[in-house]
């Protein structure tokens, strides 16, 4: 009976240590590459967002995120997110076009699970699963606040114009 309690506590302090010496690395690296180790790939209007995605994701250590400067194919707005049994990159690369950086979940102040931001000129084609019609991109993300389904939106201006149609 006594080896079974030894062995948690033993696994409780070496996660407890795990986390400590992990540390909270807030900081993005902008044209660095974290290859392979993807647990799941996501939609992402920037590099910021990516990050708070990977703090919410059980499994996410670390990301890699294609810019919208992306040329090599269409995965623009790409969100990569990785995990390793070390919890660090396999290994790291300088590329253009990406930023990538770590879960915040070791961090000590909590982090938002919504960002209130709006982004001009994003739009993730292809994800579209209702179409609303409102006076505003304000209402539009009010609307998609309140929709547990809705993770991002888009909002379509008078001006828009679609190349579908062209």
């Amino acid at each position: 009976m006594k080896t079974p309690l030894r062995w948690l506590c033993i696994a409780s302090l070496w996660a407890v240590s795990f986390q400590i010496t992990e540390g909270c690395v807030r900081d993005l690296q902008v044209g660095t590459d974290f290859p392979g180790n993807d647990v799941a790939d996501v939609l992402a209007p920037d590099a910021e967002y990516c990050q708070l995605i990977c703090t919410q994701h059980h499994l996410c250590q670390f990301f890699t995120f294609l810019t919208k400067d992306w040329r090599s194919d269409n995965r623009v707005f790409y969100c990569y997110l990785k995990h390793t049994a070390s919890g660090k990159p396999s290994s790291t690369r300088s590329l253009a076009a990406v930023v990538s950086g770590y879960s915040l979940k070791s961090c000590e102040e909590p982090s938002s699970t919504c960002s209130p931001r709006v982004f001009r000129d994003v739009d993730f084609p292809g994800v579209d699963y209702k179409f609303l019609y409102t006076d505003s991109h304000s209402d539009c993300q009010t609307a998609c606040t309140t929709d547990p389904d809705c993770q991002f939106f888009t909002y379509l201006t008078d001006t828009f114009d679609n190349p579908v149609s062209d």
